[in-house]
């Protein structure tokens, strides 16, 4: 695969990722995500598509509401 082809699919699986957020069930593990804690309020969350590993960092408030950072 090019270089171009390979950063476009890179891209739609960050957006599709990110995107996930809205949809909670959608980064259960049993649909290919993993978590992990890193404190009592942030966790990674990881997928692996082929090559490509992306984790996003899901950082929650003191009210519980979460936000999210790439690391």
């Amino acid at each position: 695969m090019a270089f171009g082809a390979r950063l476009a699919s890179s891209r739609a699986i960050e957006r599709f990722f990110a995107e996930m957020a809205w949809y909670p069930t959608a980064l259960l593990p049993s649909q290919g995500v993993r978590r992990e804690a890193i404190d009592d309020r942030s966790a990674n969350a990881t997928i692996v598509d082929g090559r490509l590993t992306l984790t996003l960092v899901f950082r929650f408030n003191a009210s519980g509401s979460r936000y999210f950072s790439c690391p």
